[in-house]
């Protein structure tokens, strides 16, 4: 059966989503995902979680100043930054 499904043929508790993203890409998500639970962050947590990527990307390794000028963030929160990633790196090494 492959007909084309509306939101008006969906259950209620995707007809919300289905509005945002659109019936495709929520079918999509049901192919993938369907029956389990997932957790969607919080938009800031996602811009953060990139601003710290390209933070860490960006690091030489002496530029701490720099870059908390260029991000608008302290060098304590920028060391912080760096350092979480060479803490996960030595524990994934373990």
């Amino acid at each position: 059966m492959n007909h084309c499904i509306t939101v008006k043929e969906l259950p209620e508790n995707l007809k919300e989503l289905s509005e945002v993203i659109g019936v495709e890409a929520l079918l999509k998500l049901v192919d993938s995902f369907g029956g389990e639970s997932i957790y969607i962050n919080k938009r800031e947590t996602v811009d953060r979680w990139s601003r710290n990527c390209r933070i860490r990307s960006e690091f030489t390794g002496a530029n701490y100043r720099e870059l908390a000028r260029l991000h608008g963030l302290t060098v304590a929160m920028i060391r912080n930054i760096v350092d979480n990633k060479h803490k996960t790196a030595k524990l994934a090494a373990s």
